[in-house]
């Protein structure tokens, strides 16, 4: 029996030895398997970032069909609008009922999309363009982190690897047996090939960081040129803005000289009408002081033509008077030759006072002509007075409506508090007034 025993221990041996081989080899496998689904795993991240680019780029492309088609349906709107402004009546209520079908399809539309999950979409679109918004230097930080993220996994897991071969390689220490160089081999070959992995993958997150680093400075130098842009835009509007206010304070110049010559012109214009308005004046009292003084000469001819007609009356009857008396032919005779002196004397007499009255009519008329020039000189002189004034000075109406419309420029801002004063007052009585009508009734 003891013989047996032996001989079955020598005979287990060897078949615990193949078991742990087994099982070494089942974990090597296992190890390849990880390794293997790791690199499926990296490449079908490769393959999904590919598919969210192309999706980025297809829903790219529907926002702008969706955009066109909006900008279509808003100019089918506008012209619908023109038409139903110019159709009758009777064709509005068709219209209406397009519009609210359309309207229609439009809603139905925007369902799908969020059935679909195109508006999740827009507005994960919406947050990347956010961040894409935010200042170069927030993006680098937050690349940089996620970065350092993705190294601190990376040594996790060859931490985890390397404690799994130290795990394996204790395991098959543990005895002196033949199969130990084929295994080693293996993991030698398992650790190469693992090296391999990290180093292609090393590559890959130094391209990523490579294109990273790339697309960050055609970033920059974007925004930078934006900048640019934007500094030179900025620099030609402040040139603009000067020329213009240059341009200004020029034709302001221009106006105010203007308005100084004008303004002295007028000044020089009313000084001069001013002394010819004295001159016409002074020649005015000349004129009627002339015509008094012809008045009193027609008088005093006229009283003098009175006086020489009562002297001739009275010297014919005096003449009368002696005719009777005497009643002789040589008294006859001399009676005549006065009476011829006399009636001589008083033809010359009233052929001198006609000529003077023909004088003085002429005079007269004249001293007439002459005030009435006079008087259209004054008149015309007084119009340009006043389109002198009127040119120089405003007119009343136009005073008084430049006062109201400054009252109303001054007071406009004051009106809505005003208003909400009067307001806050009419409900303050309105509850008082409520107040005292209620406390009669509660008592």
């Amino acid at each position: 029996m003891r013989k047996r025993r032996g001989r079955c221990s020598s005979y287990a041996a060897p078949g615990g030895a193949a078991a742990e081989a087994a099982a070494e080899q089942q974990q090597q496998q296992q190890q390849q398997q990880q390794q293997q689904q790791q690199a499926a795993a990296l490449s079908r991240q490769l393959s999904q970032q590919q598919q969210q680019q192309q999706q980025q780029q297809q829903q790219r492309q529907q926002l702008a069909s969706v955009a066109a088609a909006g900008a279509g349906a808003s100019q089918q709107q506008q012209q619908q609008q023109q038409q139903q402004q110019q159709q009758p009546r009777q064709h509005q209520q068709q219209q209406q009922q397009q519009q609210q079908q359309q309207q229609r399809q439009q809603r139905q539309q925007r369902r799908r999309w969020r059935r679909r999950g195109r508006w999740q979409q827009q507005q994960r679109r919406e947050q990347q363009q956010q961040q894409r918004r935010r200042p170069p230097h927030q993006q680098q930080q937050q690349q940089q982190q996620q970065q350092q993220q993705q190294q601190q996994q990376q040594q996790q897991q060859q931490q985890q690897q390397q404690q799994q071969q130290q795990q394996q390689r204790q395991r098959l220490g543990g005895g002196c047996y033949p199969y130990l160089p084929a295994f080693a081999a293996a993991a030698a070959a398992a650790s190469r090939s693992h090296k391999e992995q990290q180093q292609e993958l090393q590559q890959l997150q130094q391209q990523q960081q490579q294109q990273q680093q790339q697309q960050q400075q055609q970033h920059v130098h974007a925004l930078q040129q934006m900048h640019q842009e934007l500094q030179l835009m900025d620099q030609q509007q402040q040139q603009q803005q000067q020329q213009e206010q240059q341009q200004q304070q020029q034709q302001q110049q221009q106006q105010d000289e203007e308005e100084q010559e004008q303004q002295t012109s007028l000044l020089q214009r009313q000084r001069m009408l001013q002394q010819q308005q004295l001159d016409l004046l002074k020649q005015q009292e000349g004129l009627r002081l002339r015509a008094a003084t012809l008045k009193l000469k027609i008088q005093l001819e006229q009283q003098l033509q009175q006086q020489i007609k009562k002297q001739q009356q009275q010297m014919q009857q005096q003449m009368q008077q002696q005719q009777q008396q005497h009643g002789g032919g040589d008294g006859v005779d001399w009676d005549e030759e006065e009476e011829e002196a006399a009636a001589a004397r008083a033809a010359a007499a009233v052929a001198a006072a006609a000529a003077n009255e023909e004088q003085l009519e002429r005079e007269q008329v004249l001293l007439q002509q002459q005030q009435q020039h006079l008087e259209g000189a004054l008149q015309r002189n007084q119009q340009q007075q006043q389109d002198a004034c009127r040119s120089f000075l405003f007119t009343p109406f136009q005073l008084h409506a430049m006062a109201l419309a400054s009252f109303a420029a001054f007071f406009a801002p004051f009106g809505g508090f005003f208003a909400s004063g009067f307001k806050r007052a009419l409900r303050i009585k309105v509850i008082n007034t409520s107040n005292a009508i209620n406390k009669p009734i509660n008592d």
